[in-house]
């Protein structure tokens, strides 16, 4: 029984660590953790481990919680269908209802829906020809000069999900760089533009480019010259 509690919850500690969170795991996980949480309560009988197991027991249930906030239905069908792009046999396996809850998932209106699904079928025949290369659909829609316009926004849709944190980390480390207490005033916009050249900016600007900002600050108010 410790073993199994040690293993159990060592796992879902890395999974809630972002370590391994596929959705494969995600009933076993659960139905082991729940088990093992209706045995912990079985337990409670015994003053010497009651404390132990309470917390234990409440540190379970609250892990099953966030695990199920984060392996939702939304959660799910977006992996699976993100799924279907990365090679053509798994574009051949998948079905216009799985594109439908994808499309769902990027709430797209139904023109947007109907568009999608009819590129879909028509991109199916080339899926069909492709299943044994080593291609990828995601990059030949992509490159594709004519037609599937449609399934080519659905899958610039999907290459914009972030895969992790860092981006977003960084962006906030810039912020916190750049809105200093010395710069509690700055406005929303500023801030944003300062946080666009720090994050996406060349690390040493041309003079040509700092000549052209200090004379379009200057054309934008007149400002009156202070002597001693």
């Amino acid at each position: 029984m410790p073993t199994l509690i040690k293993s159990t919850t060592c796992h879902l500690n890395k999974i809630l660590e972002g370590l391994k969170q596929d959705s494969v795991n995600k009933s076993t996980i659960i139905k082991n953790a729940t088990d093992i949480s209706s045995k912990l309560n079985s337990l409670k009988k015994d003053d010497y481990f009651k404390e132990t197991i309470s917390c234990l027991s409440q540190f379970l249930e609250q892990t099953i919680k966030e695990m199920n906030r984060r392996f939702n239905d939304t959660a799910l069908t977006l992996i699976e269908g993100c799924a279907i792009f990365e090679d053509y046999k798994s574009f051949s396996n998948s079905s216009e209802k799985m594109i439908e809850q994808l499309c769902d998932c990027f709430s797209l209106n139904e023109n947007e829906k109907d568009g999608v699904l009819s590129d879909y079928k028509s991109f199916m025949f080339v899926a069909s020809q492709k299943v044994k290369t080593n291609g990828y659909p995601i990059t030949d829609l992509l490159e594709a000069n004519i037609g599937y316009e449609h399934l080519k926004k659905l899958s610039e849709s999907i290459l914009c999900i972030p895969i992790g944190t860092p981006t977003v980390e960084r962006s906030f480390s810039a912020m916190n760089r750049i809105m200093t207490n010395l710069r509690n005033r700055m406005g929303q916009d500023t801030l944003q533009y300062c946080m666009k050249i720090s994050i996406e900016g060349d690390e040493d600007p041309s003079i040509e480019y700092v000549d052209e900002v200090i004379d379009l600050y200057a054309t934008k108010k007149t400002r009156r010259i202070r002597f001693k």
